[in-house]
């Protein structure tokens, strides 16, 4: 069969990120002796569920802190700021605009990873000034300058809860990367953006479920693309053992159906949703319900481990597919 790209959404926990500015600033800095350097906001990529970008903590305004949204799935995560091909970032002090608020139990940190992949953590801001800026190390709050400058910077990490300060300002030496190539505009057409949001019986009669039912595709092809709705169980209805053509619950071909859009051009979107049965059994009995978060019952919420079994469906489906 033609095997058609599709791009996998797991919608139940939605790690996303955004990036705040929308213009990506042309820093030409190349320089040995320190500078203040440039960061674009539109770098930073935070692994939760968030609605605002980091771009306030750089913005030069002191009285307003960043704020990245209500109701984050994970409570503390990691936010990346990748170091471009070409260009070097030398850190040799750090400044944090200490506004208000107190956060010693819930620090913000920074690391930095190397090219040699090594984690090291480089500064803390726990909030216990006021209206003042203060450096890298809280016991010594007005001491800028880091005790060892960092070299060969990969990424820049930041860990955060829920505040941060109202601005970060790094100092060192910094080389620019090379000017890229400007992105030539190519005209889409309109019709090219629109979708639909569907599901197997709208290409497969249920009646017939293994065919293409030729009715049902001529509604379908007046998309492009199509956001496919389908329960986990109908991938994997006995926990191990997974199925496509034809899926154990209904019956249904999902080669056939895929087939079909890659020949028409129409793009995918597959969107796993609810849980299967063997995991709603793990639940008592009052509790169970095929919209729950998809984990075990009693399970870590914001611990990425507790989602192992819906990794492992989607693995397998993106394999195939």
């Amino acid at each position: 069969m033609h095997r058609p790209v599709l791009i996998f959404l797991l919608c139940v926990i939605g790690l996303t990120a955004f990036s705040q500015s929308k213009q990506k600033p042309a820093f030409s800095v190349s320089s040995a002796v320190p500078v203040k350097i440039p960061i674009d906001t539109n770098r930073w990529y935070q692994l939760n569920n968030i609605s605002n970008g980091l771009g306030q903590l750089f913005d030069g305004n002191l009285y307003m802190r960043p704020f990245t949204g209500w109701g984050k799935v994970l409570s503390n995560y990691d936010s990346y700021y990748p170091v471009l091909p070409g260009e070097t970032i030398t850190i040799r002090s750090i400044k944090f605009f200490d506004w208000e608020g107190i956060m010693k139990d819930y620090p913000l940190t920074l690391y930095v990873i190397t090219d040699a992949w090594k984690r090291i953590k480089i500064a803390t801001f726990t909030g216990e000034q006021y209206n003042t800026w203060v450096g890298p190390y809280p016991e010594r709050p007005f001491v800028f300058t880091l005790d060892t400058a960092r070299t060969n910077i990969k990424y820049i990490v930041l860990n955060s809860w829920y505040e941060y300060p109202a601005e970060l300002e790094f100092c060192g030496t910094y080389k620019a990367p090379a000017k890229s190539t400007a992105v030539v505009k190519t005209p889409v057409k309109l019709k090219n953006f629109f979708g639909i949001n569907a599901f197997e019986w709208d290409f497969e009669d249920p009646n017939n479920p293994l065919v293409i039912d030729e009715t049902r595709m001529k509604a379908v092809k007046s998309f492009s693309g199509i956001r496919h709705y389908m329960d986990w169980e109908k991938l994997e209805l006995q926990q191990g053992s997974y199925t496509y053509n034809p899926v154990y619950s209904g019956g249904w071909n999902y080669d056939t159906m895929y087939a079909r859009c890659k020949a028409e051009g129409i793009e995918v979107l597959a969107c796993l949703k609810t849980i299967p049965g063997w995991m709603q059994a793990a639940y008592p009995a009052d509790q169970q319900d095929g919209e729950n978060t998809p984990v075990k019952y009693g399970k870590d919420f914001s611990n990425p481990n507790s989602y192992i079994e819906q990794a492992k469906v989607a693995f397998q489906y993106i394999a195939r597919y």
